[in-house]
């Protein structure tokens, strides 16, 4: 137009601007800086629906004016202010006429803001090329479309093929900034593509990736010049340019580091309650395991009848404690359970949770019944067979604690012939004639509805997580849960679990059942070796060894008892049991230290002792070097057994291990026991 003025020349005034009336198109300016128009001809107040210039130029347009607005006026004046040109599209509603799209050249000029002033800014002018009425050239849908994504809090920019920005809405304006502003030696332009992420590789690949599947999303950290930087999720796409049709790249970026943060907190959250709960639950089972070890050694004492049933009842009640801190404890894992897979035979677990279960039903005169037969004796499955056997005996303990009378059944069946290319379904089944639950109750046992949701549960044991727990578990190993139940009617606890079909090597360790504890007295004394910091826990383990005719010896930590075997070098312990959590130095510790030493799991069986206990946790005291592990508190007769474990084990032992320093294969030849403290 020949009508912008540079820096040197004297600034517009209004009367300048005079001669734009004689024009038929609209023509006006406006202060970008002060949001407010600056003046107007004649064409122009029709088609802002103005009376007067005067009404015009009063207008509020701050008022009104969008952020979106305001970063696109925002990108004009960055435009100008480098001596450019802008042409766009803007709806207009002049009034009688409906909405009109006009095309608008917009450039910049120097103007007087008041009559007094010799000076001004640098101002927009607004030149039209044509009115467009938009039902006549205008596709709605797509003007529809191009207003939203102006207002979209989303930024969505296209790119070429080399990543050089193209085009870009408002809000990855305001963040990523413009091609034409004016940066100083210390800024990075963040308008290419690569150039806005912090890593430079990251945004390769993806520029890479996209090309060649078409689509792509990823999270990255980008530099911003607004926020600085922030996590983003990205998604890209292969498109065309709907005005060259050449192929470009589609960005858009949201904004997630205010829920990237808030995982973070709630996964440091959940850490701290995770070892918060772990210290709780040592620091509570070590007074209880006191109780149980105390009360346990009492009822072997001469008593009175009165006495001896208040010593059960002190049992039955720290026991049912103990069920209920297990219950808890194990309900806070329950998120994410790790749930290996080994071979396993299935009728080994259902024959030891048989066995485990049978003392206490004959205990309480009911009848335990167990269908398996049709399982073939040498079924073996891939699969965990720790996690199965803990659903089995919770839901055979849930049933015998809630049935006075009759029966008590567990039973398996084969849903499908077991197949190497397909799952083998097995489905299990506990069937009770106790006193059964409601509806509601068991929506809530099944944790459908918040397990403090009803006082009505006071009148079960425990936490009443149990059926909880079992459903967790049993979805984690791909199952599905049923419970069928009715007041007075007993109760019926199905569920299906798919397993593999196991090719089982001859060498190939197959998981045993958990065992029950049996009656064994030791055939000869044992001198023992027990590392334990707690003294009350010492006095208990004394005396359980003792009752069963052993020699104890204490030591007050790990290594008080690595020092303790150095010295008895010629007249070796033989056995050690060791706390897991020790000062100075732990069990595990302890076990390692000994073991690097030369004394192997034959010539000095080494037993952990721990409160923390978990059947899934026993490789890991196994790579330790631990022969076997047991959880506190240890009972009378899971310590005899495991004794005699260790005694058969040493008499069994190869005799070319006679001395310190020999190591040999002894997992190989003499593999350790597997124990599950079953409770």
């Amino acid at each position: 137009m020949g009508l912008r003025r540079n820096r040197s020349s004297k600034p517009y005034k209004r009367e300048d601007l005079e001669i734009f009336n004689l024009l038929e198109h609209p023509v006006w300016v406006f202060d970008i800086t002060g949001k407010a128009m600056w003046w107007a001809n004649e064409s122009a107040l029709e088609l802002w629906n103005a009376e007067s210039l005067e009404s015009l130029l009063q207008r509020n347009f701050a008022h009104d004016m969008s952020e979106s607005t305001e970063r696109r006026l925002a990108e004009y004046l960055a435009k100008f202010q480098q001596g450019g040109s802008v042409t766009d599209q803007w709806t207009y509603y002049p009034q009688g006429k409906g909405a009109t799209t006009v095309d608008v050249t917009l450039s910049g000029i120097t103007a007087v803001l008041n009559d007094d002033e010799d000076d001004g800014d640098c101002r927009l002018m607004m030149l039209n090329e044509g009115v467009i009425p938009i039902q006549e050239e205008v596709n709605q849908e797509a003007l529809r479309g191009v207003e939203m994504l102006r207002h979209l809090p989303v930024a969505v920019c296209q790119f070429d093929l080399e990543g050089t920005l193209m085009s870009q809405n408002p809000e990855s304006l305001e963040l990523f900034g413009s091609p034409a502003a004016v940066l100083s030696d210390n800024e990075e332009s963040l308008c290419s593509f690569t150039s806005r992420f912090v890593d430079h590789g990251i945004a390769q690949r993806a520029l890479e990736k996209v090309l060649q599947d078409k689509d792509y999303s990823l999270e990255a950290q980008q530099k911003t010049q607004r926020d600085g930087l922030r996590w983003f999720s990205i998604s890209l796409r292969l498109s065309k340019d709907p005005v060259t049709s050449q192929p470009v790249v589609l960005y858009s970026a949201r904004d997630t580091t205010e829920v990237i943060q808030a995982k973070k907190d709630a996964d440091r959250a959940n850490q701290e309650k995770s070892e918060f709960l772990a210290v709780m639950a040592h620091e509570l089972r070590t007074p209880l395991h006191q109780m149980i070890g105390f009360t346990e050694l009492l009822s072997e004492t001469t008593m009175t009848d009165s006495q001896l049933e208040y010593v059960q009842l002190m049992q039955s009640a720290s026991w049912s404690l103990k069920v209920v801190m297990n219950d808890i404890i194990e309900y806070k894992k329950i998120d994410s359970p790790s749930l290996e897979k080994i071979p396993f035979k299935v009728k080994g677990v259902l024959e030891g949770c048989r066995q485990v279960i049978l003392p206490r039903t004959t205990e309480k005169g009911l009848t335990l019944s167990c269908e398996w037969e049709r399982l073939a004796e040498s079924l073996t499955l891939l699969g965990n067979p720790n996690r199965l056997r803990q659903v089995l005996l919770r839901l055979l303990q849930n049933s015998i604690n809630f049935t006075h009378s009759g029966t008590v059944s567990l039973s398996a069946t084969l849903v499908n012939t077991p197949d190497e290319s397909a799952d083998t379904r097995v489905r299990f089944q506990v069937t009770d004639t106790g006193v059964g639950i409601s509806n509601e109750e068991r929506a809530q046992l099944l944790g459908q509805q918040s397990p403090q949701a009803n006082a009505n549960r006071r009148r079960f044991s425990g936490a009443g997580l149990g059926l909880t727990i079992c459903k967790s578990l049993v979805e984690a190993m791909g199952g599905t849960m049923e419970v069928e139940s009715a007041l007075g009617q007993g109760t019926t606890v199905s569920f299906e679990v798919p397993f593999t079909a196991a090719v089982v090597e001859k060498q190939q360790p197959i998981a045993t059942p958990c065992q029950q504890p049996v009656q064994t007295e030791s055939t000869s004394s044992l001198r023992v070796l027990v590392a334990e910091d707690n003294k009350l826990n010492q006095k208990v383990i004394k005396a359980m060894l003792q009752r069963m005719g052993h020699t104890v010896t204490l030591a007050d930590n790990g290594a008080l008892a690595v020092a303790a075997v150095e010295e008895n070098k010629s007249n070796l312990f033989d056995v050690l049991l060791v706390d897991h959590q020790m000062p100075v130095m732990d069990g595990v510790e302890a076990t390692k230290v000994l073991r690097s030493k030369g004394y192997c799991e034959s010539l000095l069986p080494v037993i952990g002792l721990t409160a923390s206990y978990q059947p899934s946790e026993m490789q890991f005291y196994r790579d330790c070097g631990m022969n076997d592990c047991i959880g506190k508190p240890a009972r009378l007769q899971t310590l005899k057994q495991i004794l005699a474990d260790v005694l058969k084990q040493k008499e069994g032992a190869c005799t070319s291990c006679g001395g310190i320093n020999h190591h040999h294969e002894q997992t190989e030849r003499h593999p350790p026991s597997y124990r599950q403290t079953c409770i």
